[in-house]
């Protein structure tokens, strides 16, 4: 098993963008409509630092992951307990992080509860 996404980060700014990471999570998730419990698992985690992106350009690359970033038993766990007749989701959360101004201006962007569905 391997998770591999595409990134593409660009800096229109004139200060270089540094201590870049970027952390990808990835859960399943399903409503229990019997009892209208909304049923979480955490599947996949992974952070890494990234290049440096210099002022005026872009880096690009593919962020990658292998089953030892999967946490196994809480997936089996979770398609064993699961009712085969609900829609399962697979959502996607994207964490970014980098510093800019000679590292003086620190600044995150979180997207959460992306559905991997909702690229195709």
């Amino acid at each position: 098993m391997t998770v591999q996404v595409p990134y593409e980060i660009s800096n229109p700014g004139i200060y270089d963008l540094t201590d870049i990471e970027l952390t990808i999570e990835m859960r399943v998730n399903y409503i229990n409509h019997s009892n209208q419990a909304n049923i979480t698992s955490w599947v996949f985690s992974k952070t890494s630092p990234l290049q440096a992106c210099k002022a005026f350009s872009s880096i690009s690359g593919d962020f990658e992951g292998s089953f030892l970033n999967f946490f196994i038993p809480p997936l089996v766990e979770f398609f064993d307990d699961a009712d085969e007749f609900e829609m399962v989701y697979y959502l996607l959360d994207i964490h970014f992080k980098a510093k800019y101004f000679l590292g003086l201006i620190s600044f995150q962007y979180t997207e959460n509860n992306l559905n991997l569905f909702d690229f195709y």
